[in-house]
């Protein structure tokens, strides 16, 4: 250890043990110090003992003499409280207790890291669009909701101008196509079919209007309320009203929004809204079976090598 990190060392463990400042004394101190580089200790509780050869490299390089003090005191405090702490916690516990919590605790421990390296050797992490349709399938019941949500797409609007806001809010409240013929393309070819969200493309293209269009996303209506602010009426009007067209607002910015279904509490949720919770529920199960069957692997094994015996009442007596 080289004489300035001995110095600061020393000056951390003045200032943690008398909090002094006067600087006066501290380059006194450095004076003092500048020949001396023992290992002398910097803290004691009990009969533990805090060396200068115990601090590792804690303090960065280009750290000031002020804040290299300050970060070594601290060290020097968070490991007194650390032993005081564990002394007392000591004194309301046997040894035979605490010998035997570490041993659950050990035990526990390499249990996991095995169950974890078993997992990442052996778990199938694929699930196909048909497997989580077959589970939502058979176990609909327990899809039940807790809360209303609705189904809805929402578009800013903040920074519309006037007409261009005028457009999409006719175009947000259109359900079907409007009355007009379809036009040919070179090819002599129909117009593809009209859909809801493609007339809002259209409209956002031919307006160079680049702000993100959020299509066909499940949401809670408590969410909404507590996330935005709502119309008075917002929550009976969205349960009411067949494709509810609204606005909210959020951080002074403004949103035009539609309600495409509208799902109440206790009815059956789209397998959709719970698809994510049914992949997790559907790799929670492989995990779980991956696991048994590699003990049951394991005790196979070891019966076939003579390491494993259960012995029954008949054989003890």
């Amino acid at each position: 250890m080289n004489i300035k990190k001995t110095i600061l060392f020393s000056i951390a463990v003045l200032i943690f043990a008398s909090g002094f400042t006067s600087c006066k004394r501290v380059m006194t101190y450095i004076t003092h110090l500048e020949n001396k580089t023992a290992n002398k200790p910097l803290a004691r509780v009990g009969d533990l003992y805090l060396y200068r050869a115990d601090i590792p490299e804690i303090v960065p390089q280009g750290t000031s003499t002020e804040d290299s003090i300050a970060i070594i005191a601290k060290y020097i405090d968070v490991w007194a409280t650390r032993q005081l702490v564990l002394s007392e916690a000591q004194k309301s516990i046997s040894e035979t207790d605490l010998t035997k919590e570490v041993e659950e605790f050990k035990e526990l421990l390499l249990q996991g890291k095995y169950e974890q390296s078993v997992i990442s050797q052996k778990l199938d992490t694929t699930i196909t669009d048909e497997q989580i349709d077959d589970y939502y399938t058979q176990n609909k019941t327990n899809f039940s909701l807790n809360k209303s949500i609705i189904l809805w797409s929402y578009i800013p609007i903040t920074y519309c101008e006037k007409d261009l806001e005028k457009k999409l809010r006719s175009a947000f409240s259109r359900d079907t196509a409007p009355n007009v013929r379809h036009k040919k393309d070179e090819d002599n070819k129909e117009d593809s079919p009209w859909t809801w969200a493609g007339s809002i493309e259209n409209i956002l293209a031919e307006e160079s209007y680049n702000v993100p269009f959020v299509k066909d996303q499940w949401i809670e209506v408590d969410k909404i309320e507590s996330s935005y602010e709502v119309e008075n009426g917002f929550a009976n009007n969205v349960a009411q009203r067949s494709m509810y067209t609204f606005t909210v607002k959020k951080n002074d910015n403004t949103y035009l929004c539609k309600a495409h279904r509208y799902i109440r509490k206790t009815d059956i949720a789209p397998k959709e809204y719970v698809e994510a919770q049914i992949r997790s529920i559907i790799l929670n199960k492989r995990k779980i079976d991956v696991i048994k069957q590699s003990q049951d692997e394991l005790k196979k094994e070891a019966i076939k090598n003579n390491n494993l015996e259960i012995f029954t009442d008949n054989e003890n007596n």
